[in-house]
């Protein structure tokens, strides 16, 4: 297109990109169902197996739990991007085509975060409801692609084990249902599970930055949701510092207070986090970059897709500029040059007074 594209036209643009790629018809392939193909990026795959017992009705899609996430934010969960794993004994095994590594660069050097639907009653970050899933991972350790090698659990805050799967009682302090933090310090009551933290809406590169499972509230720019790092898990023998596989399992018996039926956790997504390296500077890890947008981490006005900031931040109109398109080689002597207009990713200087110099190679 010739001349400027205003904020309108990419925002549409934008979010015709998304849409197209994440509700792209799911493919089945035997017991395994995957999404359709795409670049790499940092979310769960494919569904390997599941098996729901008694889930709500219309939260039995185990596509649902691949691809990014859908938050709704801390006080109002999107239920339309979640399935449930039903009463206690039903799961779900999601895989990594690309495995996840414990990298001690990551932020707090947490390496993976599950999202559900958790949130915060009347959006207290002391007052959350819960329907807590145990976490185990495992490695493809025969290199066959089927989760048949060992399981280790995140034993979690209670130091659950394994036998956990089979269900247990709601302990006391409980852990499902509207819980209270009364501890007073900024800590959680508990962390290692699934479905303990809400899922923010989507806000640049949120999504592959981890929150603090251990404080209360939820860490800037984070994406919310259940951070674990892979050395929590227990029993795994040494060296073992990756994993392929992720299985969530409804664990806790019995049901919620006021009729809300059984404890049943919602599962959203499943994030790889992406390490805490900027190299261009722009506010956006070079990893999202990478995996997810498309861009250039090295070159900060090469972006690919308009990463659009939040409508309620900043409170200032965004700052713009002008640049040539990236697939442009060189400029027609005749005509002016192809010009779009894009949004900063981040305000990290003025906006210049002078149009920007034309790079032609």
């Amino acid at each position: 297109m010739r001349g400027t594209l205003s904020n309108e036209g990419l925002e549409m643009a934008y979010r015709s990109s998304v849409r197209s790629r994440w509700l792209a018809p799911m493919l089945l392939f035997g017991l395994i169902i995957m999404r359709g193909a795409a670049a790499e990026d940092p979310w769960a795959d494919a569904v390997i197996e599941h098996h729901f017992i008694s889930p709500p009705a219309g939260f039995a899609d185990p596509a649902k739990a691949l691809g990014a996430p859908m938050g709704g934010g801390t006080a109002s969960p999107n239920n339309s991007g979640v399935v449930s794993l039903g009463e206690a004994g039903g799961y779900i095994v999601l895989k990594f085509d690309t495995p996840v590594t414990d990298d001690p660069a990551n932020p707090m050097g947490l390496d993976c975060i599950v999202y559900s639907n958790a949130f915060w009653v009347g959006g207290d970050p002391l007052l959350k409801f819960n329907e807590p899933a145990l976490i185990e991972i495992s490695a493809d350790v025969n290199g066959n692609g089927l989760a048949d090698d060992p399981w280790y659990v995140i034993p979690g805050t209670r130091n659950f084990s394994a036998a956990a799967r089979s269900g247990i009682a709601n302990p006391d302090p409980p852990l499902a249902g509207t819980v209270e933090n009364v501890n007073g310090d900024g800590t959680e009551n508990d962390w290692g599970y699934a479905e303990l933290t809400p899922t923010q809406l989507e806000y640049l590169d949120n999504y592959v930055r981890p929150d603090d499972p251990t404080r209360t509230g939820l860490t800037p720019r984070s994406g919310g949701g259940d951070a674990f790092d892979i050395q929590w898990a227990s029993g795994t023998p040494p060296g073992f510092d990756s994993f392929d596989f992720i299985r969530l399992t409804s664990f806790l018996l019995g049901g919620l207070s006021g009729g809300l039926g059984a404890i049943s956790p919602e599962i959203d997504a499943v994030a790889d986090v992406a390490p805490e390296a900027d190299s261009d500077g722009d506010g956006i890890l070079d990893e999202y970059e990478t995996r997810v947008a498309g861009s250039d981490p090295a070159r900060p006005e090469s972006t690919v897709l308009p990463l659009e900031a939040r409508k309620s931040e900043p409170t200032s109109p965004p700052e713009m500029f002008t640049v040539l398109p990236s697939k442009a080689s060189k400029l027609s002597p005749t005509e002016p040059p192809e010009m779009f207009t894009v949004l900063l990713l981040w305000a990290w200087k003025p906006l210049p007074t002078e149009p920007p110099e034309i790079v032609t190679s």
